[in-house]
């Protein structure tokens, strides 16, 4: 696996694990985080910033997730 395949299976692994814990944090069902996303774009969000997310524990994961939503609310 290339370095690069490593990297996006990071990106894709980050991505899933921050977006679980913030609806496991707000008692989201798959479906209601589905619409947050499409209204705050939680994912692409996360899946830019991969650096940042990796070094992150999952409950600093939320709060970096509730203060992005908060600047956009």
């Amino acid at each position: 696996m290339s370095s690069n395949d490593m990297r996006v299976a990071n990106t894709i692994c980050l991505t899933h694990l921050a977006t679980n814990a913030y609806a496991r944090a707000h008692h989201l069902t798959r479906r209601e985080m589905l619409s947050f996303d499409d209204r705050y774009h939680l994912f692409r969000y996360v899946a830019r910033r991969p650096d940042l997310f990796d070094a992150l524990p999952e409950s600093r994961m939320v709060q970096e997730l509730d203060a992005y939503v908060g600047t956009l609310a």
